[in-house]
């Protein structure tokens, strides 16, 4: 029993295959920054592109200018077993590559009206 185990977790690792997926046409950040962190620009804004997210963040991120650019290379095809019932009717291997790279430019500004300003109004005391 101790021996089952023990080799149990190592049989398991062995027999995982690989699963990648992406967002389609979501994504899942705006900006390289925030797609490098998964997604974090709504709640941790560091550049101009921090608006597609959450406009509140430009008051955070200071007067800048971002560029970038963004490969997203989807690899879409699949096999298919034993479909329509077992009469295997649509089997084979489809490919959906026909357009395998994708170029996304990005482009941020922002500029501070009053930068002086405090970030958080609070009412005077009476």
């Amino acid at each position: 029993m101790k021996y089952t185990q023990k080799i149990l977790p190592f049989l398991v690792l062995l027999t995982t295959t690989e699963a990648s997926a992406t967002d389609g046409y979501f994504a899942h950040g705006y900006g390289v920054k925030s797609q490098a962190m998964g997604g974090v620009g709504i709640a941790l804004p560091q550049d101009a592109l921090a608006a597609a997210a959450n406009p509140a963040g430009l008051g955070l991120v200071g007067d800048r200018v971002d560029f970038g650019v963004t490969w997203f290379r989807p690899q879409r095809e699949t096999q298919l077993v034993d479909t329509a019932g077992g009469s295997k009717a649509f089997d084979g291997d489809y490919d959906a590559n026909d357009t395998e790279n994708f170029i996304i430019p990005e482009f941020g500004y922002n500029r501070q009206i009053n930068p002086k300003e405090p970030l958080i109004y609070s009412t005077p005391p009476p």
